[in-house]
């Protein structure tokens, strides 16, 4: 999926159909919701973030040493436990 909207868009049509699917859940590197298909083979429709997706453009760029894309990792998750935890 390029975008949320996107995933969106899918639940609503799963909906229609009456599939039963999960829905939306946000995580820490994006939004992803699950269903079966009718042979019942669970499936997965999911998109990255916006924070993802300007790594994943910016990789593209130029080159992170393994260093620079740890180190951006671990402040962002801990910026997303922060978060988390700030929910009432």
């Amino acid at each position: 999926m390029d975008s949320r909207e996107e995933l969106v868009s899918w639940e609503l049509h799963l909906k229609a159909l009456g599939v039963e699917y999960t829905p939306i859940r946000d995580m820490e590197f994006g939004a992803h919701l699950n269903f079966r298909d009718p042979d019942h083979i669970a499936l997965e429709l999911s998109t990255s973030n916006e924070t993802v997706t300007g790594w994943f453009d910016e990789l593209r760029e130029h080159e992170l040493t393994r260093d620079e894309i740890d180190s951006r990792l671990a402040d962002y998750l801990v910026s997303t436990q922060v978060s988390h935890e700030e929910r009432p």
